[in-house]
């Protein structure tokens, strides 16, 4: 279970990190159509780290649970 949690935690990490590039502008997220024309979406892409972002801290919060739960 400790290593399950430490890799989540791993995740939020990343995803916090992306998430803090994404809002001071240095890295900027773009899809491509077939013209080849960008259209930016950092902000849907933030949304996206936002979200994956809250539900990690819970399943994390959900495995500190079981195990403060479980007899030693």
């Amino acid at each position: 279970m400790k290593e399950l949690r430490d890799k989540l935690e791993h995740d939020l990490n990343n995803c916090e990190e992306l998430m803090t590039a994404l809002r001071s502008g240095a890295m900027q997220t773009y899809e491509v159509n077939g013209q080849g024309m960008r259209r930016y979406t950092s902000q849907s892409r933030l949304g996206d780290y936002q979200r994956l972002s809250a539900n990690l801290r819970q399943v994390i919060a959900q495995i500190d649970a079981l195990g403060s739960a479980r007899p030693h």
